[in-house]
């Protein structure tokens, strides 16, 4: 399972192509986790669920988000943006997973999904005070729930092939960096939702 993981977090830093200008993000603090998952619980659902409809929505789960190093050259702030994977959905035709983020629903379905979080990181070289007294680093904590909506009406003893997909990363606005310093996080358990047949 761990190599599998592995294999999926490798994917979804090359799918990204990210650029060389970013900042990074840790769990917790500087040098923290970066990698970081949710599992969804084995559950059934009816066959005669709605089209649309959440069927899975997890607790609020606090992040402590810690990022530092913005290498703009020019000087300028750098947005903190929560990004929702380009993957998100895109290889199950049933499920459609998601996260809500300040009351706002994010699934990526029509492409990659920088959500801003209000939070930014200054250049040392500008002496910039957008994050409140120390200009290169900053800590917040992002509230999210994530979440798996029913795209379409799946068959009867439907499962997923699916047993994780990366789901978001917090990363710079511009783009993700390519040294993997984003805390990304994982959902599991795509495989754990079966289908009642009610008929």
């Amino acid at each position: 399972m761990k190599l599998v993981l592995s294999f999926i977090l490798l994917m979804f830093t090359v799918c990204w192509s990210p650029g060389t200008l970013a900042i990074d993000c840790y769990y917790g603090g500087k040098g923290g986790p970066v990698d970081k998952s949710v599992t969804i619980p084995s559950f059934a659902i009816p066959s005669t669920i709605g089209t649309g409809e959440k069927i899975w929505v997890s607790p609020i789960i606090k992040v402590p988000v810690y990022c530092d190093n913005n290498t703009q050259p020019d000087g300028q702030d750098e947005k903190i943006a929560l990004w929702v994977s380009p993957q998100s959905g895109a290889s199950d035709p049933y499920l459609q997973p998601g996260i809500t983020f300040e009351g706002a629903d994010h699934d990526a379905e029509g492409g990659p999904d920088a959500v801003d979080t209000g939070q930014c990181v200054g250049s040392a070289s500008s002496g910039s005070q957008c994050t409140g007294g120390t200009p290169t680093s900053r800590r917040f904590v992002a509230r999210i729930r994530f979440y798996v909506r029913l795209k379409q009406r799946p068959p009867h003893d439907y499962v997923s092939t699916l047993s994780a997909i990366p789901l978001i990363a917090f990363a710079g606005y511009d783009d993700v960096s390519s040294n993997g310093h984003n805390l990304k996080y994982t959902l599991t358990g795509l495989n754990n939702i079966r289908v009642l047949d009610c008929g």
